[in-house]
Formats: C-alpha cells, structure tokens, sequence
C-alpha cells in the first residue's frame, strides 16, 4: 500500500514492528525530503558521522520515526515532533499528546527496526550474525554474560555457538533497552534459558529486583541472518500480546509482513503448560 494518511490505530495489547531496509533508499529526491524533517539537533548529529553509511542510516533512521508516529497521532506532522531523553539515554515523544505512545529502535548492517506501543515497557534489538568475527563468542560471553548463559555456550559446538550466541545478545539487549535503562544493568545480573526449542525462560540475580513472571518475549531468525528480539512488560497481567510487522519505505509505501517467532515467552504458552 502507499503511505498512508488517515492514521494507524493501536490497541493497549497490541506492538507493531516496523523494518526498514535502509540502504535500498537511495533516490535523491527522497533523501532530500527526508532532510526537510529534521530538527537542527538531529541536522548536527547526523553530520558528526565521519562515513555516509553511517550518515545515511541516521537520516533514514530519524525520518522513519517522526513519519510512523504520524500514522498513529496525524495532529502532529513528522516534522513536528520533538523528543526527550532519560538519564540513560533512552528516547521518547515531549509532545504532549492525548494517547500513550511509546517507541524503541534497534539497527544493524542494512536494516532499521523500530517498535511502537502504548505499553512504555518495551525493547528490541536487532543483530546480523556477520557484525562480529568468527569465535570471539565465548570470550565476549565470558566477559558480560552470566556463568549460566556462558556454560550453556561453553558447551555447544562451534557451528552452534555463533547463533546460541546472538540469541542471548538480542534478549539481552531488549530487556535492558525495555528497562529504559540501558547498559546501566550489568548484563550479568540475570539469564535467558531455553527450555525447549520454542521457549524462552529468564531469571535474575537477587541484586536484580525484577519478577520473571512480569515480562514477554519473543525472537524472530530470518532467512537472511537477522536475528531480532522483542520485550515487554505489559501493564495488564495474563493478557498476551498482537503484534504486528510492517516493512516500511518512509513517505512512501507500507508493506504487511510476517517473520514467524521461533521462540517465545508469552502468557498465552505458560498457560498451556501448567493445564498439560
């Protein structure tokens, strides 16, 4: 469909993912429009980039967001909206609008994923396996993550170890990013298990103060060697989740997409557990 112009509705139970592929635009035109939704901060971040890779996921990156925020509050045009950050860093709308919106972005080579919700607590991440050199997992698990989820590497054969290790670093990185507050959460104050090839299980430390019971996840593996992870924690308990995807040319066109999950931690599968 073209971009859209009378608005997106979103429901409390319901987080819609938007992925961009960023380096398929490459039209001038649209480039120089994008630039005409910029704030003057954002022109004077965008220039501090040293590569136009990077440059160019910034421009892309920012006008994805004011543009899909505009699909679900149309008063507020991409250009008009402002945003704040939190002691961590992470973001979030200053417009005082009448509706709970909230939004999280991840990117990696080639691809943008930007999550938007009425629930506040949310976070994603998104990975290629190609981002880091073969056989520095272990060493980088080691360093950062659990002795549990180090073991559980520690004894996989390499061919596994790679793609067990993307697993845990996207939840990782979503969960903390959900938290809103980032990297300031040792990435070792709590774990992610597998219990079975579809289910995700995490725990905490007891310096941790968090509840298991209280958050959802999901992880999606594409063909093309994206791994992507999605947390929440939704305000309404035993209430599972709608979640959407959209592939998204911004101002131009919006495209329905499904990337099925392949693991999951939802209320909906722990229910059918407990009544097996």
């Amino acid at each position: 469909m073209i971009w859209a112009t009378d608005g997106f509705t979103l429901p409390a139970s319901t987080i819609h993912l938007w992925f961009c592929e960023e380096q398929t635009i490459r039209k001038p035109e649209t480039l120089a429009l994008y630039r005409t939704l910029l704030s003057r901060d954002e022109i004077g971040q965008q220039a501090k980039f040293r590569f136009e890779s990077d440059q160019h996921r910034f421009l892309v990156t920012r006008s994805l967001v004011r543009s899909v925020l505009s699909l679900y509050y149309p008063p507020v045009s991409p250009k008009e909206w402002q945003f704040t950050k939190n002691r961590y860093g992470r973001p979030g709308i200053a417009n005082p609008i009448p509706l709970p919106l909230h939004f999280n972005l991840s990117h990696t080579d080639k691809m943008v994923l930007l999550a938007v919700a009425a629930e506040p607590w949310i976070g994603v991440d998104i990975e290629t396996t190609q981002r880091r050199n073969p056989g520095n997992e272990l060493k980088l698990a080691e360093r950062f993550f659990s002795e549990e989820e180090a073991r559980q590497l520690a004894e996989l054969p390499d061919h596994g170890r790679k793609e067990r290790f993307f697993q845990l670093w996207t939840l990782k990185e979503a969960y903390v990013k959900a938290c809103g507050k980032g990297l300031a959460i040792p990435l070792d104050r709590f774990s992610f298990t597998f219990p079975d090839q579809v289910s995700i299980d995490i725990s905490f430390a007891p310096e941790h103060q968090d509840n298991p019971q209280d958050w959802l996840f999901w992880q999606i593996r594409s063909s093309d060697g994206f791994y992507c992870s999605l947390a929440c924690r939704p305000s309404t308990k035993r209430t599972d989740i709608d979640i959407k995807m959209f592939s998204a040319f911004p101002l131009v066109r919006i495209k329905p997409v499904h990337f099925p999950f392949f693991r999951q931690k939802s209320f909906k599968r722990k229910a059918l557990k407990e009544n097996l």
